[in-house]
């Protein structure tokens, strides 16, 4: 390489090529020999790429050692495969914890934890069975005419699915005008691509022009294992009868067994209803006729759950016992809505009386179906308990679930002697659920239901000798009365699981205090009964004394047996870490 000259003097540069505050030699090239800034530049590249090459062997190298590393120090990694991706299947599917609304993104999370673990998640069918997608629009968004929705995402989320049987839901969160056909017909295109392979599916608020494109045109059959459907029209008020015939439903799929039309009539979906076990009814207007018709058609249904606003509708459904001669309902669930809030704003208009007594009355005595098991009530009314007698006295199977909710349980509409001697026609009830509805302004009368429900004699529920499941549901209003007369009456006998809830704030707690030998009653009678499972949701006073009771009172100084009672307490008050606790005694 020549020597580099200084371009003043002429004498060789033997200190580099530029020193500091100066200039370096003139630029060669011109007279045909190589620049030596060009050849020192390509020196240093080629040490800087040899060194790049040896920096990636090391971090290759440095992965490597930090894959067996983890495959070591965590015992995660040497399961089975299969067992992994059942237990990342638990995990993921806690409804208390991950909810449906945010099973989307759960594989994705576990998938960010490790190369491992992202290799399991993608390669594990299971996991990508659940899809539900929101349709959204860009609202007071001057640009959302151009957003177009990318679809290869659950496109690609079905295929890794593979042939595995899929749930799929969509729910539209939008206005009906603000919908992009193209876009959408593109995603029915994709869910249709697995169809046969539907087990769930789940469409909600789904408008009235999108029926008309998706579910219009016929397809041909096919051998599907759809088991539940969900179809919830938008709610855009009473729907007029010249629609009928456009919103007819035609699934290229072979009758499901449970099926829950919200918004909607049975008319307007074109299926095989002889596969029916299980239908849920909420329109705008009861359709009986329709639903005579149902029932002629599905033998093998033996559950249904029917709302309207008017029960006269729904007794007219049971006044003609013709379609229920062959039927054999093992669950029937009646639930009156109550009227739309508008209602309040009259002069002289009573929220309990939100039904006609006399139409439930006459609907219960009309009910006859020898295979009727359990029945659920829903609804605020006067309930009296002689209809009730009837029903239970003309089952031929004894009714061993009984669940009534929403029940005022107010002075002028509350018989306790009534409600009393109706227990004595269900010797055979297993389960019982008493839900009280919420007054605005009326204080909370469980403990009259508790005085005559309950018995003075050593047995807590002489009248109901099989009781096995109790849930109670209170207003919180007074409530140091109602858990001081539960807790004199907490001797629960054969009871294996109860459940009592407080509904409300801690603000309803104004009128006083709770004394404290309410929690040692209420501890004192749980270490003396025989009960397996207590869930106390809720709990608005601080959980500490009633644990520490428990522990005591249960000899878990002892020792615990893991196999024993269990006790759930959700407290509302207190510390925050202390709001579910869950003690295990002997």
């Amino acid at each position: 390489m020549p020597s580099a000259l200084c371009d003043k003097c002429g004498r060789c540069l033997e200190g580099g090529l530029v020193e500091a505050g100066g200039k370096g030699p003139p630029c060669t090239v011109i007279n045909g020999d190589p620049c030596v800034f060009c050849i020192k530049i390509a020196e240093l590249k080629s040490k800087i790429s040899v060194t790049k090459v040896h920096l990636d062997e090391l971090e290759a190298e440095l992965s490597r050692v930090h894959t067996a590393a983890n495959a070591v120090h965590d015992p995660f990694h040497r399961l089975p495969v299969e067992l992994v991706t059942q237990i990342i299947y638990l995990c993921g599917t806690d409804p208390l914890k991950y909810p449906r609304s945010t099973w989307n993104v759960q594989p994705l999370s576990f998938g960010n934890v490790c190369r491992g673990w992202r290799n399991i998640i993608y390669n594990s069918p299971t996991l990508w069975t659940k899809l539900d997608i929101a349709i959204l629009h860009c609202l007071n968004n001057a640009y959302s005419d151009n957003i177009r929705p990318n679809f290869s995402i659950p496109r690609l989320w079905l295929a890794r699915a593979r042939a595995l049987p899929l749930d799929v839901g969509i729910r539209f969160i939008c206005p009906t005008s603000q919908l992009g056909y193209d876009e959408f017909e593109e995603l029915y295109a994709i869910l249709r691509e697995q169809a046969a392979q539907w087990k769930i599916a789940r469409f909600w608020y789904l408008p009235r022009d999108m029926i008309r494109l998706w579910f219009s045109t016929p397809s041909p059959r096919i051998d599907s294992i759809l088991e539940k459907l969900t179809i919830s029209v938008e709610d855009c008020g009473d729907t007029s009868e010249e629609d009928d015939e456009e919103n007819c439903i035609l699934l290229a799929h072979h009758s499901p067994s449970n099926i829950c039309l919200l918004h909607f009539y049975p008319s307007f979906v074109n299926l095989d209803w002889s596969k029916l076990t299980s239908i849920t009814v909420k329109p705008y207007r009861f359709c009986f006729q329709e639903i005579y018709n149902l029932f002629k058609t599905a033998p093998a249904l033996h559950y249904f759950h029917v709302s309207c606003r008017r029960v006269e509708y729904i007794d007219v459904l049971f006044e003609v016992p013709e379609p229920f001669h062959h039927l054999r309902l093992r669950q029937l669930f009646i639930e009156v809505l109550p009227e739309p809030e508008e209602q309040y704003q009259f002069e002289n208009y009573d929220p309990f009386n939100y039904t006609d007594s006399l139409a439930i009355d006459k609907l219960l005595r009309s009910i006859r179906l020898p295979a009727l098991v359990s029945f659920s009530f829903e609804g605020r009314c006067d309930l009296s308990s002689s209809p009730l007698q009837e029903l239970f006295r003309e089952s031929g199977s004894p009714i061993k679930n009984l669940t009534l909710s929403n029940l005022p349980f107010r002075h002028d509409y509350f018989n306790e002697e009534a409600i009393l001697d109706l227990f004595t026609t269900t010797p055979y009830l297993e389960a019982l659920t008493i839900k009280q509805s919420k007054p605005r302004d009326e204080p909370c009368l469980t403990t009259r239901f508790f005085s005559q429900f309950a018995s003075t004699t050593s047995l807590p529920f002489p009248l109901l000798p099989s009781l096995q499941t109790f849930a109670y549901t209170a207003r919180r209003s007074y409530p140091w009365t109602t858990l001081e007369d539960i807790a004199r009456r907490l001797q629960l006998g054969p009871l294996n699981e109860v459940e009592l809830e407080i509904i409300g704030t801690p603000d309803a707690w104004e009128y006083g205090y709770l004394p404290d030998y309410i929690d040692r009653e209420i501890a004192q009678r749980l270490s003396a009964s025989s009960v397996k499972g207590l869930t106390i949701k809720d709990w608005p006073f601080g959980n500490d004394f009633i644990l520490e009771s428990l522990r005591v009172n249960r000899g878990s100084e002892e020792g615990v047996d893991e196999d024993e009672d269990v006790l759930s307490i959700a407290s509302s008050a207190g510390n925050p870490a202390q709001d579910k606790s869950e003690v295990e005694g002997a």
